[in-house]
């Protein structure tokens, strides 16, 4: 793949994966129609060739095993995208140890550039 053409994928790429994340019916519709929603972001592929979007896949994907099979379905006809479920956040709350690190910063530590009391 020529870089032009790799640039392209990979913002297509983003953009498909950013809004599967975010839109649960897009999700869907990319399920329901592949062809069709890809080609709104411009990865278009031969009405003959096979396509395949798998979502069971968890953690960040590998973006060159993605791309290389990407690629092999111009030669194989077909083609395999891999959109992960969406990553779960982190939601615990913090402790008041780190609210004070946080908000106070880490102590020792002094983030003025000019000579003070901790740097002599």
């Amino acid at each position: 793949m020529r870089p032009r053409e790799r640039a392209a994928f990979v913002d297509a790429y983003s953009r498909i994966l950013t809004r599967a994340w975010s839109d649960e019916r897009f999700a869907a519709r990319l399920e329901a129609d592949p062809r069709g929603e890809l080609a709104e972001y411009g990865l278009h592929v031969p009405s003959d060739a096979e396509l395949a979007v798998t979502r069971d896949s968890h953690g960040e994907p590998d973006l060159e095993a993605l791309l290389t099979r990407w690629c092999a379905g111009q030669e194989t006809g077909r083609f395999e995208l891999c959109v992960p479920v969406t990553p779960q956040l982190l939601t615990k709350e913090l402790s008041e140890a780190d609210l004070a690190v946080v908000s106070a910063g880490t102590a020792g530590a002094c983030c003025s550039c000019c000579p003070c009391c901790c740097s002599t």
